[in-house]
């Protein structure tokens, strides 16, 4: 097993009027400063690419559609996209627009869609349909993350077995105490929203379980 490569983008400010203006830097796991192109030799051996990514931040949507698209035009062989921006019931229409099978019109009017999609992933989709490679809707349906929120991971064994195809296999391992803690810190990021909710982290685990799961 070759090793897992994650890649932490940030927003660089260069104060030195004579050096390049750049919008972003990238450092190793042991943060050393690095460059994209040896950065795109390690991640050519890598298993799993994972993207953490500001879901509002443009660089960090441009360096994926550019390293998605380098690794492409070097060997698209075995490649499979995957995001957390699809949810699992759609896989049919990814599967049918990334074929060709349907239009991205047809696909936009049905699938759904974050409000970002047209500017920062429907791009990546499209190099799927390009190369003829495998997209992964990967996230849970939020109607069964919602029911979670209200009902608890518990609740999801009423669901049909149809309905269970579309998340981890039940049940989901879920620690409390150390999900209470990790969702602390999320919330006070969040503004504290959700944090009354007792069940707002099995929300979270059913999403991140599921994620884990179709990767």
């Amino acid at each position: 097993m070759r090793k897992l490569i994650i890649l932490l983008l940030t927003l660089a400010t260069l104060t030195t009027a004579a050096q390049p203006k750049l919008s972003y830097a990238i450092f190793t796991s042991e943060g050393e400063a690095t460059d994209y192109n040896r950065m795109l030799r390690e991640l050519r051996g890598a298993d799993i690419i994972f993207i953490g990514e500001t879901h509002n931040c443009p660089v960090a949507h441009w360096m994926e559609y550019e390293i998605t698209s380098d690794i492409i035009r070097k060997s698209a062989n075995g490649l499979t996209l995957g995001a957390e921006m699809f949810e699992a019931d759609n896989q049919l229409l990814v599967d049918e627009y990334t074929s060709g099978v349907i239009s991205s019109d047809k696909f936009e009017a049905e699938a759904k869609l974050w409000d970002n999609y047209w500017t920062d992933y429907s791009q990546l989709l499209y190099l799927a349909r390009e190369h003829g490679l495998k997209f992964v809707a990967t996230n849970v349906p939020r109607r069964y993350a919602s029911f979670v929120k209200d009902n608890g991971l518990e609740a999801l064994q009423t669901l049909s077995d149809q309905a269970k195809s579309l998340m981890a296999p039940l049940p989901i391992p879920f620690d409390a105490q150390a999900q209470d803690e990790a969702m602390f810190g999320f919330m006070q990021m969040m503004g504290g929203k959700g944090a009354a909710d007792s069940h707002f982290a099995e929300a979270q685990a059913i999403k991140d379980a599921t994620m884990a799961w179709f990767i």
